[in-house]
């Protein structure tokens, strides 16, 4: 499962005031960099990939437009046989600061 939240205070861990973000692409590579599979991110911030056999993966998403990773874009993963894990991306938007332009 990956699970990406709205990051507010910038540090990486996931708070309990910290909303999810819905709509993230979330991508599961193989041990050799191929795509086997994607999800996006429901209304909890989250989606799974099932059946997995035992092996080493990679999950991965994207910045989304008009926001920063505050986690690490990818995280490897080695499942052994009937095992499950979660895998967190933490991600805040952009902020943009207008300054006027005084002329003298």
């Amino acid at each position: 499962m990956a699970c990406v939240w709205n990051d507010l205070d910038r540090d990486g861990q996931l708070d309990a005031d910290e909303p999810p973000l819905t709509g993230v692409p979330i991508v599961l590579r193989d041990s050799e960099g191929n795509q086997l599979d994607f999800c996006t991110t429901t209304a909890d911030g989250c989606c799974a990939f099932h059946g997995l056999p035992p092996d080493t993966y990679t999950v991965s998403m994207s910045a989304l437009p008009g926001f920063f990773l505050t986690t690490a874009f990818s995280e490897q993963v080695t499942l052994a046989a009937g095992q499950t894990c979660i895998v967190r991306f933490g991600s805040r938007p952009f902020y943009r600061i207008f300054l006027p332009i005084l002329k003298h």
